[in-house]
Order: C-alpha cells, then structure tokens, then sequence
C-alpha cells in the first residue's frame, strides 16, 4: 500500500535558488523524519481559487445568454472543451451487446485539477470564446463584474 501523505509547502528564495518550506509543524516534522539519503518524490499541485471558478461560469453565462448557439453554460463548457481537444474518444458496448462510439470530455472538477491547470484551461477557453465567437473578452469581463 502506498503512503499518501499530504504536505503544504511555501515556495520561496533564498541564497541557493528556490526552494520549498515547511507551511505546518506536520509537514516539517515529516520532512525531518525523511531519509535524507533517497530522493523524495514532490507533485506540486496549487489549490483551486474559487473567485476565478466563479468567474469562468459568470462569463459562460454571459456569453450563453448573448448567442443562439448554445442553450446554457454547460453546453458552452462542454463545446469548448471539445474545441480544445479536451476529451477521449471510447467504445462503449451496451447492456444488449450493441457497441457505441462515445466522447467523454475531461473534467476540470476541482479535484481533477489543480489552479496552475486551471489557468492554462482558463485563458485557452477565453481565446476560443473570442477567437470562433467573436466576443470582446474585456467586454465580457466588465459585464460580469470580475
């Protein structure tokens, strides 16, 4: 069985270059209980920011509300992530035994991916949205209130 520990770091500078440290007293006494001579192994993933979730969806909105192409936020969220190649292409046999092409688009659920991923997500979206539906991006974002 595998150890998944969950540690918070802070990035920061020091004379050496960057480096991580400690947040908490858990996450410093596991790196002082760490064998110092086999390497650690570290997955950086920052934590989802709310506001800028909130945001994507206010703007979905609004560009939903503004075109006949789409009935809703999801059906815009679910026609960007096809636009940006954000889904797996699967056979699906069903309960008769008949096979079916189907498309699952990712999921950018908070659990699915951290805000560094977000971001990219984000401002990839923001250009299809200008880009194939010939929105002002600072247009949308003054309408929302972000």
């Amino acid at each position: 069985m595998k150890n998944k520990s969950q540690f918070w770091m802070l990035p920061t500078s020091t004379s050496a270059g960057l480096a991580l440290v400690p947040s908490t007293e858990e996450t410093s006494d596991a790196l002082a209980a760490a064998n110092r001579t086999v390497p650690v192994r570290v997955t950086m993933r920052q934590p989802r920011n709310g506001k800028h979730h909130r945001k994507y969806w206010a703007l979905l909105g609004e560009v939903a509300k503004n075109t006949d192409l789409y009935s809703n936020s999801a059906a815009l969220h679910e026609a960007i992530k096809l636009r940006l190649g954000m889904f797996d292409v699967d056979t699906i046999t069903d309960t008769a035994g008949n096979r079916h092409r189907s498309i699952i688009t990712h999921s950018i659920a908070w659990d699915k991916i951290d805000q560094t991923e977000f971001n990219r997500f984000y401002e990839r979206a923001l250009d299809v949205i200008a880009a194939d539906l010939g929105f002002d991006i600072e247009e949308l974002d003054k309408a929302t209130n972000h």
